[in-house]
């Protein structure tokens, strides 16, 4: 396979650059978070997705189902679970995956 090396202009370059450190990332923001099928499937911010089964997590492991259907976010960066007073950094998530 020949792989073209691909380059951008300067000005380019340097416009990506200065947009990039108006908006700093520090934690993965989610713009969603659902279960359905037996996992729960949470959706960035940057266009990623990931899902787990819940039992992963020590948090869910006497969930009811019907406590899980209400996982959600609480703001960007954290996923709630309201019924089971549970609320878990998307970040931390990441990491122990």
């Amino acid at each position: 396979m020949i792989v073209k090396e691909k380059r951008i202009a300067d000005a380019d370059f340097e416009r990506q650059l200065r947009a990039a450190k108006e908006r700093p990332v520090t934690e993965p923001e989610a713009v969603s978070a659902v279960y359905k099928n037996g996992e729960i499937h949470i959706r960035l911010a940057s266009g990623w997705n990931f899902s787990f089964p819940p039992k992963h997590f020590s948090e869910f492991k006497k969930a009811k189902e019907s406590d899980l259907k209400q996982v959600g976010l609480t703001g960007r960066y954290t996923l709630s679970c309201e019924p089971l007073d549970i609320d878990i950094s998307i970040g931390g998530i990441i990491v122990e995956l």
